[in-house]
């Protein structure tokens, strides 16, 4: 299985690297009259981070700029899902940034250094 967004842009098969953070919590502390202290109200789980990074490769350099435009076109404040080369499914996430590096002719085709920052929202 190839990883994806939202089953519309495929990543390639060269190794990339996925770091999922932990969920982060979000509570209210209020003081209450009588009580020595504060009463923490728990809100659940909130959102965390996840990084995407790898090198991205097309047939052509035309093939290249589409697939990052493609990318880009993502980076619209909706939720999308990302699903990983093991089958892992990461869904809610909205695309926070995406920078990519000087592209470079290989002995694959062409291609490029990327990094992709998600938030993936609590469900």
């Amino acid at each position: 299985m190839k990883a994806n967004l939202d089953e519309t842009v495929y990543f390639d098969d060269t190794p990339a690297e996925l770091t999922v953070k932990s969920w982060k919590r979000d509570y209210i502390s209020r003081s209450v009259a009588g009580l020595d202290g504060v009463i923490n109200i728990d809100l659940g789980k909130r959102q965390r981070e996840i990084t995407q990074s790898g090198t991205l490769r097309a047939v052509s350099n035309q093939a290249l700029d589409r697939k990052i435009e493609a990318i880009d076109n993502l980076i619209d404040g909706q939720t999308h899902t990302l699903t990983w080369n093991n089958g892992d499914s990461f869904a809610n996430v909205k695309i926070n940034s995406f920078e990519t590096a000087k592209k470079n002719i290989g002995g694959q085709g062409p291609g490029c250094n990327y990094k992709i920052c998600y938030r993936q929202l609590g469900e």
